[in-house]
């Protein structure tokens, strides 16, 4: 019996796994209020949800969490959250169970050996894929900001192993005339210290930024109505999605505006997501992960994000080699906790 988590600074998501189960799926989950648990801690949460499951913590062979902040040594301060996470506090709380802690992007990527063909999506159907080979993959995640995580294959182990990545603060590298105008009005912008990055435009909050760019400084013509939908979307304060606004428009093709932003929106993305796949040299698949990627997938499918995926130079031949999906599985850093757990279980066994 596998404990999984998924922690975040806003909501937190815990999962009861069988390795018995001929499914990639908890037998029971629930989600919470990680601020709910901000004074009572995370110890108390798992105490919550094993009771209310009816599970006694010595039923319990082995448990990995995913969390939103840095890992090191067995040890993680949350990003979002005023909790201090420790493996062996952990194990002691469990009933002296195994306990990993990673990064939630490291546990997104372990999770997409869990997925079955309907959670995912190939942008390019005609690239021949052998699930079954140890070649590097990769994934990245646009959502609220932007995560990257490499897969490797360890041989000792004999298992998919993930590297941690900051690599959504890389320097962002315009890739035409137009985004290098972007990169100039990002960088006279507040706060920016002469450092833009890569998630300064590949995010909800980016898709915003590309959006006002094109309406200030490319006259591009903002509607009325559409004013009035992000003035009203203001007023929501931390709560406000733009981007959600503007990728509607576009997807309904309502605004020009809109449209051209999200175009610009994926063009980076995929040269991006290129950039990873010779990064990591990851010829077993890039992955979409992320809030943005299944909310646009009509937009992905058009080749925009492929075009400029593929155009490497000289390593074009190279990239467009590579497998692109798109995971549609909203819960997939739940399922690497798992996978990784169930590692942990077979070798205690």
């Amino acid at each position: 019996m596998i404990l999984a988590g998924d922690i975040g600074g806003t909501k937190s998501y815990l999962g009861l796994f069988d390795q018995n189960s001929t499914e990639n799926a908890p037998i029971r989950e629930h989600e919470y209020s990680s601020k709910e648990y901000a004074k009572k801690g995370i110890t108390t949460m798992v105490a919550d949800f094993l009771a209310q499951v009816g599970i006694k913590k010595k039923k319990l062979d082995a448990a990995c969490f995913g969390v939103a902040g840095n890992v090191l040594n067995g040890k993680c301060q949350l990003s979002n959250l005023d909790w201090e996470l420790d493996e062996h506090e952990l194990s002691q709380s469990l009933n002296n169970i195994p306990v990993k802690l990673f990064n939630d992007m490291e546990t997104i990527g372990l999770g997409i050996f869990m997925l079955s063909d309907n959670q995912l999506e190939i942008l390019n159907p005609d690239v021949q894929f052998d699930e079954q080979n140890t070649l590097p993959r990769a994934v990245i995640a646009a959502g609220t900001g932007l995560g990257e995580v490499g897969l490797f294959w360890n041989q000792k182990e004999q298992q998919f192993f993930p590297l941690a990545s900051e690599g959504g603060h890389s320097d962002f590298a315009p890739i035409n005339k137009l985004q290098a105008k972007l990169f100039r009005y990002l960088l006279k912008q507040e706060n920016l210290l002469e450092h833009v990055s890569y998630e300064r435009v590949l995010s909800g909050p980016g898709l915003f930024n590309i959006y006002q760019f094109l309406v200030e400084k490319e006259k591009c013509d903002e509607k009325t109505h559409l004013k009035k939908r992000l003035i009203e979307e203001n007023a929501k304060g931390e709560n406000a999605n733009h981007a959600a606004i503007i990728s509607e428009e576009a997807l309904a093709k309502n605004d020009d505006c809109c449209e051209k932003a999200l175009d610009t929106f994926v063009s980076i993305y995929g040269a991006r997501a290129g950039n990873l796949a010779l990064n990591y040299k990851a010829l077993g698949g890039i992955y979409l992960g992320g809030g943005i990627a299944p909310k646009i997938i009509e937009k992905l499918r058009d080749g925009t994000f492929m075009k400029a995926f593929n155009k490497k130079g000289r390593f074009e031949k190279f990239v467009s080699k590579i497998p692109v999906y798109v995971i549609r599985e909203p819960k997939v850093g739940l399922l690497g906790a798992a996978y990784y757990a169930y590692q942990l279980q077979e070798q205690q066994a």
